[in-house]
């Protein structure tokens, strides 16, 4: 476990570019421990980077194999070429710290470590893992895990990691990066993110964190251009204090920062304990840390993916402040009981769906659409597709409401174009930057789904993720809850 004084990186630019490309974006990688079975969880990175176009050097490191997959294998670290930029560890935990010390004398100065056995197995393995951060400490090594699943680079095809997921026979580049504690979930996320059409810049699963922690990383991710929106899958917090001054860099950056924690019940505190070794902590604190860090902290899984576009368009409308009223929500809806559905959600988190006043209804019968004074406003076979457009363009620029909200019916799944299409229009024709737009889509609509992501706007498939991305987004930035900013102790290291 990693002690007080932690190994930081240098502050200089030279360093931490230096840390950046190397964790992120290398441009050699050893494999070691690499195996010629194709059945094994260690041949998979070699796979990997081969299937999705890795253009670096690849260096395997077998003693037993002189080529596997068509390349050339070392038979000892020894045997590499010098200053190679990532090495990959695959070996029994045993041999883990002799190999740090090869890494560092043929100048490897980045370490992802997969073997297990450490501070997640008891007693013994905190003590294995003490030691191999002194070691690695000493020698100028920088090591992400043990215990760690990998990472990979989207763009680049460097597929440092064993998890199945990337088998898939094309990854979707994007700019979303992905840290997660758990490396299991690293690759849940994607797949199910990728069936949606989100792309990815970056995904790093950090397994124990001896050395390198989810704030260093965070930090090299809002230096990274290929980075626009962060996500965090986190069990506990460690190293708070390089992660709250990661999540200042991302907010002055303009990068959200999105989070999905466990333990917030008292077994699921215990199951991420034993998982990675770690504390979670209490987690009233954890969200008022959050909050007081601007960390948009989601309660659905799928909400952490699918509020991206939501985050990063409207960054700017995020509030400063709690507010007096509820949140004002202009509900438009081609489906009367899947708006019910949202409405009720929307209602649990306290906001509002507000009926138009009576001077947007003659506006509007002005322009040839009647619509009535409800919470709701109900196009179902009474609008045409232009008409539909028209309401959003005004709805848009008007001051009676918040934020809109889209759901569409059955015309989602077969007829994109009467429904989607319009909110992708209404949308461009006001640079969508007045209030926030969402949109539920009701029934199963894949390619309606895929088309609302592809031009950034947050499409949502059940109602309370819906529900629970928006009531994320209008937590203030930087702002504790009123009536709990000072009765929770923070985790440990947090600052007061």
């Amino acid at each position: 476990m990693k002690p007080d004084d932690s190994n930081l990186r240098g502050d200089g630019t030279a360093a931490r570019l230096a840390f950046n490309r190397a964790l992120l974006n290398p441009a050699s990688v050893a494999l070691i421990g690499a195996s010629s079975n194709q059945k094994k969880n260690t041949a998979r990175p070699l796979r990997f980077m081969q299937k999705h176009g890795f253009a670096g050097a690849i260096y395997p490191v077998n003693p037993s194999a002189t080529m596997i997959n068509d390349v050339k294998a070392c038979g000892s670290i020894d045997q590499l070429p010098d200053n190679v930029d990532h090495a990959f560890v695959m070996i029994d935990s045993a041999g883990v710290t002799d190999v740090i010390e090869q890494c560092a004398r043929k100048g490897i100065s980045m370490v992802t470590i997969y073997s297990d056995g450490f501070a997640e197995a008891g007693e013994e393995g905190i003590q294995k893992q003490r030691e191999l951060y002194a070691t690695a400490k000493r020698l100028g090594v920088r090591v992400l895990g043990p215990n760690s699943i990998g990472l990979a680079n989207v763009h680049s095809g460097a597929v440092i990691s064993v998890n199945a997921a990337f088998e898939m026979d094309n990854l979707t580049a994007g700019d979303i990066g992905i840290i997660s504690q758990s490396g299991s979930m690293m690759g849940s996320l994607m797949s199910r993110a990728a069936a949606r059409g989100f792309g990815f810049s970056h995904l790093v699963s950090v397994g124990n964190e001896s050395d390198i922690s989810v704030g260093e990383i965070l930090d090299a991710m809002v230096d990274d251009d290929a980075t626009r929106v962060i996500l965090l899958f986190l069990e506990t917090l460690r190293d708070v204090q390089t992660l709250s001054n990661a999540l200042e860099r991302a907010r002055n950056a303009g990068k959200p920062v999105i989070a999905y924690k466990l333990g917030r019940s008292e077994q699921g505190d215990a199951l991420s304990q034993s998982h990675t070794g770690a504390i979670a902590g209490n987690d009233a604190a954890v969200d008022a840390y959050f909050r007081a860090h601007s960390v948009i902290r989601v309660n659905m899984l799928e909400t952490l993916f699918e509020i991206a576009p939501l985050a990063a368009r409207y960054a700017h409308l995020r509030p400063e402040t709690w507010r007096d009223t509820p949140v004002r929500v202009a509900v438009i809806t081609t489906t009367g009981g899947g708006a019910a559905t949202v409405v009720d959600n929307l209602g649990l988190h306290g906001f509002v769906a507000v009926a138009p006043p009576t001077t947007f209804i003659s506006h509007m019968a002005a322009r040839g659409l009647n619509i009535r004074q409800t919470p709701v406003i109900d196009l179902t076979l009474a609008a045409s597709s232009e008409q539909y457009q028209d309401l959003l363009t005004e709805i848009m620029q008007a001051d009676w409401c918040d934020a809109v909200l889209c759901i569409a019916g059955s015309s989602a799944q077969f007829h994109p174009q009467y429904v989607v299409q319009p909110i992708l229009n209404a949308v461009e024709t006001t640079h969508g930057n007045r209030k926030p737009l969402v949109a539920f889509l009701s029934p199963e609509a894949q390619a309606s789904l895929q088309l609302l992501q592809k031009n950034s706007i947050a499409a949502f498939r059940t109602p309370e993720s819906c529900a629970d991305a928006l009531a994320a987004f209008f937590v203030p930035l930087g702002e504790h809850q009123p009536e709990k900013s000072s009765s929770v102790p923070l985790p440990d290291g947090c600052p007061a």
